[in-house]
């Protein structure tokens, strides 16, 4: 006789989706996907541990704070990583309120707010020294042409500079590819240089500044959060 120590009813789940399998699991909580994920790996069941993480996977890219409370509270580390960094790219201001954050450990979210932090002073960094590359850049003789150089690499670093991701519309942790180029392409001085057809410059400036989103990406991956 086969005894378990999950209780009758999840036990009927997981032998549901054992037999029918993971096409269902769309509507499941992230509580009850967390303990599939458990019990998958306790009993060795590789055919449904795909599809199962593929429901985590979905179900947490729409709410990530309170993925990142179920798998701390499951003792789900690599899964509570990857929420927080998911978490990240909101601003704090905009997180939401999670009702599982009334039983979780005030450790946990004080942990979040530290992550969140790093990663804001990361990416904080990275437009820094962009900035001062930028106006680093040799702006040669004192032409008129490089006076509209000067112009837009002093221009374009203070765009670069001022970025403050923590009071944006956006966190730390989001994506910057089109936010970078936005600061760049839509600087003043920039579409002034443009307009006189200085493109030598205007193609230094850009090359320099449009692997930036590439650089802040690296920083990132080195900044872990904290998951007993």
């Amino acid at each position: 006789m086969l005894e378990f120590e999950e209780g009758p009813e999840f036990m009927s789940l997981l032998l549901s989706v054992c037999y029918s399998g993971t096409d269902g699991l769309s509507s499941a909580d992230l509580d009850t996907l967390a303990q599939l994920i458990l019990a998958v790996r306790k009993y060795e069941m590789p055919l449904i541990a795909a599809g199962t993480q593929s429901a985590w996977d979905l179900r947490a890219a729409s709410s990530p704070m309170e993925a990142y409370i179920v798998a701390v509270k499951y003792g789900l580390r690599d899964h509570a990583r990857a929420a927080a960094a998911k978490v990240s790219e909101r601003p704090m201001s905009n997180w939401p309120y999670v009702r599982a954050m009334e039983t979780t450990p005030a450790l946990a979210y004080h942990r979040l707010m530290e992550f969140y932090d790093c990663c804001t002073r990361t990416v904080e960094s990275c437009f820094v020294q962009a900035a001062d590359g930028i106006l680093k850049q040799d702006r040669g003789s004192p032409t008129k042409e490089n006076a509209y150089s000067c112009d837009a690499t002093t221009s374009v670093a203070a765009a670069v500079r001022e970025l403050n991701c923590g009071q944006g519309m956006q966190g730390p942790g989001a994506d910057l590819d089109h936010y970078v180029q936005d600061i760049i392409t839509d600087s003043e001085y920039t579409r002034r240089m443009k307009d006189r057809h200085v493109n030598s410059v205007v193609s230094i400036i850009l090359e320099g500044s449009f692997d930036l989103p590439k650089r802040v990406k690296a920083a990132l991956g080195n900044v872990q959060i904290e998951v007993d």
